[in-house]
């Protein structure tokens, strides 16, 4: 069982790290997240803007953090439905910049996802009574706030070479959120299940 646990969850988080190595050394200008481009029929941008990277800095921050969310919620689907999730919060999140925010001409991170991911798992703890989910819940709209009302992170952007798309962040959060509320109430936890068997 933990083994299994463990298999879908770093298979997946090895699998999105790979294809964002991998798009990091390949030709960025028909991948990345173009509005122009978007409304001229490049659909797919919506998707694989999401694992293209600024720099080196902009994808080990992002990497890690992927790493460190997987750690935090090691139990919470399995292989293919954590993909359906990444693949789901890809599009309402390339949909959400490209109607929301038509200021917003070009975008590339992971880090709208990762927020989504994060949000996703806070929900699914609350709705199973862990009373962390909910200290995690405010720490995360906490830091969303922050960022809404002052602005993207000065440092952050110098590291990354680009500003950060704060508005990235709120979507994927929003996104996350909505879809915790909306996974079935008949998906367990492994953590769950995990504990009924033990006593």
């Amino acid at each position: 069982m933990v083994f299994k646990r463990l298999n879908n969850q770093w298979g997946f988080a090895l699998s999105v790290m790979l294809l964002v190595l991998l798009a990091y050394v390949i030709d960025p200008s028909h991948l990345s997240y173009r509005r122009d481009q978007i409304a001229a029929g490049a659909w797919w941008q919506i998707f694989s803007a999401n694992v293209l990277h600024t720099n080196g800095w902009h994808t080990l921050l992002n990497v890690l953090a992927l790493g460190i969310i997987c750690q935090l919620f090691p139990w919470r689907l399995n292989f293919l439905r954590m993909w359906a999730l990444f693949i789901a919060l890809c599009f309402f999140q390339g949909v959400g910049l490209y109607l929301c925010y038509p200021t917003t001409q070009g975008f590339v991170g992971l880090s709208g996802i990762l927020h989504g991911l994060f949000a996703f798992a806070v929900i699914i703890d609350i709705r199973h009574k862990d009373p962390w989910g909910y200290i995690l819940l405010l720490a995360m709209l906490a830091k969303v706030f922050i960022e809404q009302w002052a602005g993207p992170h000065q440092f952050t952007g110098e590291l990354i070479n680009a500003r950060v798309a704060i508005e990235a962040h709120l979507i994927g959060i929003v996104a996350g959120m909505c879809l915790g509320i909306l996974m079935p109430t008949s998906a367990r936890s492994c953590s769950v299940k995990q504990s009924s068997t033990q006593d």
